[in-house]
């Protein structure tokens, strides 16, 4: 399975740690935020190139995170991606049609109460706006390809 990635830049992805960081009080080191929203997941490698077309000319965009919850079904605490503008059109260029609620992890655990952590990390928690510059392809833990965004700073 090849997962189609939107990677965040350095400033969401320092303000996400941050965030993430609240999970220490309850004795929980998580694993570190390498700050993305899946966009997709794709069959196969041989898709990439479909979704390169698809995203030729798509400029770096921004996305609004709105609040911290937990996935119960994922066992997760994530912090909320508005579901509109170039984050959605993005995502139904590549995956129409496909079930998808945005979202980047902050902390998985099967075991701990994750209300209690969502609750100590959404004191904290205030919307702000992250920008997409980049497009990442990836296998397991592999980045197997990428696409810079138009307009993108790095």
């Amino acid at each position: 399975m090849v997962y189609v990635i939107a990677k965040l830049d350095k400033s969401a992805r320092a303000r996400l740690s941050w965030i993430q960081s609240f999970a220490a009080s309850f004795g929980i080191v998580p694993k570190p935020i390498y700050g993305h929203i899946t966009l997709a997941e794709l069959p196969g490698r041989a898709d990439i190139a479909a979704c390169r077309a698809a995203l030729a000319d798509q400029e770096a965009f921004t996305v609004d995170f709105t609040a911290v919850e937990v996935l119960p079904q994922e066992k997760t605490v994530a912090a909320l991606a508005a579901r509109e503008g170039a984050l959605e059109a993005v995502h139904e260029r590549i995956a129409p049609g496909m079930n998808w609620l945005p979202h980047t992890a902050l902390l998985r655990d099967s075991v701990m109460n994750l209300n209690w952590v969502r609750m100590a990390m959404g004191e904290m928690f205030q919307p702000f706006t992250a920008r997409v510059e980049r497009i990442e392809f990836m296998d397991g833990d592999e980045i197997i390809d990428g696409i810079h965004l138009k307009g993108e700073t790095a």
